[in-house]
């Protein structure tokens, strides 16, 4: 007899939940492959260096060797804003990289609302109506046990100490260490962290030779769990949370990956420019006004390639909606995609 709480699914329709949880795995697991590799930032992270280690440093020496005026403090200047552009544009790939992995988690606890930053997936819990009773009971005294809980909270005051220092920074989540370290006021409702009972006797305890965590250590794991947002749900609750978080994922990813590729236009765009600079300057002493007037040429050109290069992205977007048949289309004022 099937005593698990009533979710109104029958055999199939659960079968069919289940399926469709295990895609929505693999989508989120290709989705994280594709942020990983752009983490790596291979291209961009081997490229930089070689752009920027002996030809700006030529170019601003020549610049800046003899008499120093005016137009020579713009063309440095020029110099540097185009070697910032390709910097700042990988920093914010990084960014979005890092906002893509963390996301908030709202934390409530004793009347108080705080919001924490997690890893963008969740932990995961067996959802509470694919068990029965029974299941349901044993299920609960394994993750009591010792054994499981040390996973989480080493048995030695250092660690606790450690943990309660950062459940304190959230409002506590109900561990309040006061005293020596590892105890728990009993006016909380936690006991102290002495041991308990162990035995078939005990009430809730596992078999004979297991043995139980303490109070105040199922409430530092169950605080890590709160941080985790990891938290009961029924297999239709982890559904909706699924659905909306790959949605989340996509719409990240996809801002990503075109930011990635801007990133690598405009430091190709600057690294010619660069180079072609450092060709004007090399094997001389000084450069004359001929030398200033071709710097300015090179840097009064890179301003608007840049631009049209870090663009180009978009205009392929918008190449590809009308090669599909797109009359109109929104992609230029959608600013994921616009802003550079």
């Amino acid at each position: 007899m099937n005593d698990s709480p009533p979710t109104g699914l029958d055999p199939d329709e659960r079968a069919a939940v289940r399926a469709f949880l295990q895609r929505a795995e693999v989508r989120l697991s290709t989705v994280h492959r594709v942020a990983t590799a752009l983490l790596s930032g291979a291209g961009l992270m081997v490229l930089l260096p070689v752009v920027g280690r002996d030809a700006v440093a030529e170019v601003i020496r020549h610049i800046f060797t003899g008499t120093v005026d005016v137009p020579h403090v713009l063309l440095g200047v020029a110099v540097l804003v185009a070697f910032s552009v390709p910097v700042v544009s990988l920093v914010m790939v990084f960014r979005d990289l890092t906002e893509f992995y963390f996301h908030a988690t709202h934390v409530q606890h004793a009347g108080e609302d705080t919001f924490a930053p997690r890893f963008t997936l969740t932990g995961l819990r067996l959802p509470a109506d694919e068990l029965g009773s029974v299941g349901r009971a044993t299920l609960a005294r394994e993750r009591s046990s010792a054994g499981a809980v040390e996973l989480l909270v080493p048995d030695n005051d250092a660690a606790r100490a450690r943990i309660d220092a950062r459940m304190m920074g959230y409002g506590d989540l109900g561990v309040r260490p006061r005293g020596d370290v590892g105890k728990l006021d009993d006016d909380d409702g936690l006991t102290r962290s002495e041991p308990e009972p162990v035995g078939a006797d005990a009430p809730g305890m596992s078999p004979p030779g297991r043995s139980r965590a303490t109070a105040g250590d199922l409430a530092r794991a169950e605080a890590l769990f709160v941080l985790a947002a990891s938290r009961d749900r029924m297999m239709l609750e982890e559904v909706a949370k699924v659905e909306y978080g790959l949605v989340r994922h996509v719409m990240r990813i996809q801002t990503i990956v075109l930011r990635y590729v801007k990133a690598l236009f405009a430091l190709l765009t600057t690294a010619l420019a660069i180079f072609g600079a450092a060709a004007v300057v090399t094997g001389k002493p000084t450069i004359g006004a001929a030398d200033d007037a071709w710097l300015a040429a090179i840097w009064m050109l890179w301003a608007p390639v840049v631009v049209m290069a870090v663009s180009t992205p978009v205009r392929w977007l918008d190449g590809l909606l009308r090669r599909e048949g797109a009359t109109a289309n929104a992609v230029g004022h959608d600013m994921a995609f616009t802003q550079v």
